[in-house]
């Protein structure tokens, strides 16, 4: 069975490609759901609109997700409200920001 927990790991695991840091911490991930025992449904967005991306980076939620014992449907689900922006990233994000910039 699922837990949001090991659905957050997972996720910790898809990389935005461009930015080199991973989608939870880069703030990506709006919301994560397991309804079900056996479903987990995320909201996640892209750092802009039109973002070439997505295939890409849906394509690693998916996967990791679909690592999780016990997970039979997973939703992976693009919003776009609210826009995303740096305010966004976990503390851990802004710290790899940070280095990644050399600061």
């Amino acid at each position: 069975m699922a837990t949001e927990k090991d659905v957050i790991e997972a996720l910790k695991n898809c990389f935005d490609p461009e930015i080199g840091i991973n989608i939870y911490d880069l703030g990506l991930v709006y919301e994560v759901m397991v309804p079900d025992k056996d479903k987990v449904h995320i909201k996640f967005s892209l750092t802009f609109p039109g973002c070439p991306l997505e295939p890409e980076i849906r394509g690693q939620i998916m996967a990791e997700i679909g690592k999780i014992k016990g997970v039979k449907q997973i939703i992976a689900e693009l919003v776009w409200e609210p826009a995303w922006n740096e305010k966004m990233m976990t503390p851990e994000g802004h710290e790899m920001i940070k280095y990644l910039r050399g600061f």
